[in-house]
């Protein structure tokens, strides 16, 4: 497995594990969401050592966990998960990619069922907005565009249910 592909991967696990957004990650960071899931999709293969430092304490965990130089993703202290929260990270980790898209993208959405209806909200127009953005610049393939869009839909599937339930 490429570096990127590691880096990606553990940054994604962890964003899930610890139910961060790409977009607060990127906000807290100092970097933007795009860049977030393009790390995370493997798009970019290096990050800066200021970022992946802020990544790493944002997340967590060591920049050598993310760098796939450690399989501890601990920070010396413990993190304290409960035993079904332990029990699905250990089972994400051996996942096949594929899979382990299909359980990010249905985590991604009880996610968004728990988040407040402005927030659900803001979230859709950020997508949108980042949509916008890239056909202007034509800076995207086909996946991209098809992940950009079924994420769209994701938020608005989760608006819709958040404004039905009493």
């Amino acid at each position: 497995m490429k570096g990127s592909d590691i880096l990606g991967k553990r940054i994604h696990q962890r964003r899930e594990l610890l139910q961060v957004t790409a977009y607060n990650l990127a906000q807290s960071c100092g970097l933007s969401p795009a860049t977030i899931y393009r790390v995370e999709k493997g798009g970019i293969g290096q990050l800066g050592s200021d970022a992946l430092v802020q990544i790493a304490n944002e997340l967590k965990t060591t920049v050598d966990y993310l760098l796939g130089r450690t399989n501890d993703p601990t920070t010396g202290g413990s993190v304290n998960l409960d035993p079904q929260a332990a029990e699905l990270l250990q089972l994400s980790a051996k996942l096949k990619r594929e899979d382990a898209d299909t359980v990010a993208k249905f985590m991604e959405f009880l996610r968004y069922r728990a988040l407040p209806i402005q927030e659900l909200i803001r979230g859709y127009n950020d997508l949108y907005e980042m949509s916008e953005a890239a056909v202007k610049t034509g800076k995207w393939d086909k996946k991209d565009k098809r992940l950009l869009k079924a994420r769209e839909q994701q938020a608005m599937i989760a608006i819709n249910l958040a404004l039905t339930e009493d």
